[in-house]
């Protein structure tokens, strides 16, 4: 996540596309960031169910399997999608 951050504070405009464990290093990198990332999508960022309270303020689309034998991927996209509306408000 620091990298990507690193990354971030270097860039100009972009869109961020991450996956697996990138994408969960992404999702901790964007937490409160305020430049010029217009878009971020994530797939298959599992281990973002450690870190719920990011604060995102980047457009974002998340992309989950089915399902995931170490968690229940509905309660988490819930989760994401009702604080991404709350961000909206």
């Amino acid at each position: 996540a620091r990298l990507v951050r690193d990354a971030l504070d270097q860039s100009g405009e972009c869109v961020l596309i991450g996956f697996s464990a990138g994408a969960a290093a992404a999702w901790t990198a964007l937490d409160g960031f305020r430049g010029p990332v217009c878009r971020f999508l994530g797939y298959y960022p599992s281990r973002i169910r450690d870190n719920p309270d990011i604060d995102l303020t980047t457009s974002t689309t998340l992309v989950f399997p089915a399902q995931e034998r170490h968690f229940d991927v509905g309660a988490l996209m819930t989760d994401s999608k009702k604080k991404r509306m709350s961000m909206l408000d």
